[in-house]
């Protein structure tokens, strides 16, 4: 039962994921250019805590794949390379240092976005240099956009397992 149990929670944190992040894609926010909240990495974050490694890479493939179709190959590129990046990087914070949420959210969101900003750099202008001064901008914006994340999966999580 455990099983089909976790099968279907992947299935809507995807649809949840996928709909956070088109959400995103659509509202326009107060942010730099290209930057965004990162409402679906809340999402990601609990599946890792929540599921089992296997089904919190599908949902951060699948999730990546819905950029693509409904958003095109730049936003996939951006999306896959991000997520799967900051996926690695919170893994290895949450579960192997035991870092808090908050913190692990944090230093998910500068790693999402720099690893979005040296994707962009090697494949539009095969090098960095022209992305380099945009560096500090999106790290400020993650750490600020990755403890916000970060304090609204701490409440989820508070509530969900009381």
């Amino acid at each position: 039962m455990k099983k089909s149990s976790d099968i279907a929670l992947a299935g809507i944190l995807l649809a949840l994921a996928c709909g956070l992040s088109y959400i995103e894609s659509i509202t326009p926010l107060p942010l730099p250019v290209g930057a965004k909240p990162g409402l679906a990495s809340i999402v990601v974050m609990f599946a890792a805590i929540r599921l089992n490694l296997k089904s919190t890479i599908s949902i951060v493939i699948l999730k990546s794949l819905f950029v693509f179709i409904t958003r095109g190959f730049t936003a996939f590129l951006l999306s896959a390379s991000g997520g799967i990046f900051s996926l690695i990087v919170m893994l290895m914070l949450f579960r192997i240092f035991r870092c808090s949420v908050t913190f692990t959210s944090a230093m998910g969101a500068v790693s999402h976005n720099c690893a979005q900003l040296i994707a962009a750099g090697l494949f539009y202008y095969q090098s960095l240099s022209p992305i380099g001064a945009y560096f500090p901008i999106m790290i400020i914006t993650g750490c600020v956009t990755g403890i916000f994340t970060g304090s609204v999966l701490s409440l989820i999580l508070k509530y969900h397992f009381e």
